[in-house]
């Protein structure tokens, strides 16, 4: 998230519906963002806080955002409540915070709330953990047809836009991304805190 400036004042890490990966990720940066001094909200659903607890790691704030794994009417109420929670300018110390999205479709969620502050928005970050949805027939087509325009909301929308894969990066390229960059992930330990390789 630091490209040689000075740390964020605050990071707001905000992630859907998650079985695993995606959810211990965002719990080891969660602590180890506020092991650094930086004021860390996890803005997400609450069966993520349940089975992930990240309201139990140290000096992190966790805010209940409903965000489904799938669009559902819900998703006008995740706006407003993110539209509440992300920080609008610059803190008093450090440089300026960070909404870190994690997920495309918690991204696009993210991109929209800030949208009427562009001039004083965060930085945004999104970091494109999976590949777009498969499965034939109508109902396939339509979710490939979301997941794209989702795609195009967090490519216009972000700062940056971190890919697990080469192919989610020409995806986000050919999306009109400005920034592209390779996400490193490493796997999780039972505290939240990285494995050793």
């Amino acid at each position: 998230m630091n490209s040689g400036g000075p740390s964020p004042s605050a990071v707001t890490l905000v992630l859907g519906t998650s079985a695993g990966g995606t959810g211990a990720h965002v719990r080891m940066l969660a602590a180890g963002l506020a092991r650094q001094g930086i004021a860390v909200t996890v803005a997400g659903p609450s069966r993520a806080d349940a089975r992930f607890a990240f309201s139990a790691v140290p000096a992190v704030r966790f805010a209940p955002v409903e965000i489904s794994a799938a669009g559902r009417p819900g998703d006008i109420a995740a706006i407003l409540r993110l539209r509440k929670l992300l920080p609008r300018s610059g803190g008093t110390g450090g440089g300026p915070p960070v909404v870190h999205a994690h997920g495309v479709r918690a991204g696009a969620l993210a991109v929209l709330a800030l949208l009427p502050a562009r001039a004083r928005r965060p930085r945004i970050v999104v970091t494109a953990h999976n590949a777009p949805p498969l499965g034939g027939g109508a109902a396939g087509a339509a979710r490939r047809l979301v997941y794209r325009l989702l795609e195009r909301v967090v490519a216009r929308g972000a700062d940056l836009v971190l890919c697990v894969s080469p192919d989610l990066e020409a995806r986000m390229r050919a999306a009109g991304a400005r920034r592209v960059a390779r996400a490193v992930i490493a796997a999780a330990g039972p505290d939240g805190g990285a494995r050793p390789p």
